[in-house]
């Protein structure tokens, strides 16, 4: 996971002479260190280690892809961080009978779907060595902000949706509140 990545002693090495490190549904717990993150993300030299092993120096390669619910908190506000992370909002939900459990199955065993999913994979990889980056890059401000939503969405919520005010008028229950943060919740899908 992302906070193994970042915390175990261990994880590295997971990601020696591998083109891709795929996790889904990470949990949201706080990433309090991200420095080992963004240096496996840059490409950076790292040192890793198998157990009982003994530790030695690689330049990871592999794309990071983490799909998640709720994303892990963090205190590493800096553009730094931000910058090196692309989010991909998925804003169609499958239910009921639009959901097809045999999907994969259904495209691994008709070879014609296979042989062109294959051949925009190979095109896809062509365009991205040629460019040397991803196409689509976010701003850092707007990764940011989605990344924090994500992450906090009470607090997004209470700077969004509430104004400090002292005056009895003001005042709102508790479950006044509540019903308004549901609401609130459900239109931004969080």
């Amino acid at each position: 996971t992302m906070s193994d990545l970042s915390k175990e002693k261990f994880a590295k090495i997971d990601l020696h002479n591998k083109m891709a490190n795929i996790f889904s549904d990470i949990q949201g717990n706080e990433l309090y260190d991200t420095g080992m993150l963004k240096a496996m993300i840059t490409g950076d030299i790292i040192t890793a280690e198998e157990k009982y092993g003994k530790p030695f120096q690689f330049r990871p390669y592999s794309k990071l892809l983490f799909s998640a619910n709720r994303f892990p908190a963090i205190s590493d506000q800096s553009d730094g961080f931000f910058r090196r992370f692309t989010i991909i909002e998925w804003l169609r939900v499958f239910k009921g009978k639009e959901k097809n459990i045999n999907l994969k199955e259904e495209l691994v065993s008709d070879k014609d779907e296979l042989s062109g999913i294959f051949n925009l994979v190979v095109n896809a990889s062509k365009m991205l060595d040629e460019r040397g980056h991803f196409l689509h890059e976010q701003p850092v401000d707007e990764v940011r902000t989605k990344w924090n939503e994500k992450s906090e969405p009470i607090n997004t919520f209470l700077d969004q949706e509430t104004a400090a005010d002292d005056s009895e008028a003001a005042y709102v229950s508790t479950s006044m509140l509540y019903a308004h943060y549901q609401r609130w919740c459900k239109t931004n899908k969080l």
